[in-house]
């Protein structure tokens, strides 16, 4: 599901807390699957220099996009690590609402939920 280059420790925390916050979707709303109809790829920039090329306008630090054949998020990790986590959060739940399919929901409701996760506190494992 995520595309990491290397083993960096940063990108593996984000994936762990990924699969966290997974969990924590199925089990607090009625969402009946996180299994992607697509394969996703998630790209977590080490800096804000090396996201700023695929970034889609410049107050965006992280984007999902959905294609036919693939799902993208990608985000800069160059921020600290609550911020990554935070941005990851948000547009990991573009894709769970996209991925529901059932329903086409109107792009202010996508957003809005979107941001409701940027206002929670950010819940991370600790090793």
């Amino acid at each position: 599901m995520a595309e990491q280059h290397g083993t960096h420790p940063r990108a593996r925390a984000l994936l762990e807390n990924l699969e966290l916050f997974r969990a924590v979707i199925l089990t607090v709303t009625r969402v009946r699957s996180v299994h992607p109809h697509v394969p996703t790829e998630i790209y977590a920039f080490e800096s804000e220099n090396d996201y700023r090329p695929f970034q889609p306008f410049a107050s965006a630090s992280g984007f999902f996009r959905p294609t036919l054949r693939i799902n993208f998020v990608a985000l800069s990790a160059g921020l600290d690590a609550e911020a990554a986590r935070a941005i990851l959060y948000h547009e990991y739940t573009h894709f769970v609402i996209q991925n529901e399919g059932a329903k086409h929901f109107p792009l202010s409701h996508l957003m809005g939920l979107g941001l409701l996760t940027l206002s929670r506190p950010v819940v991370t494992l600790t090793h």
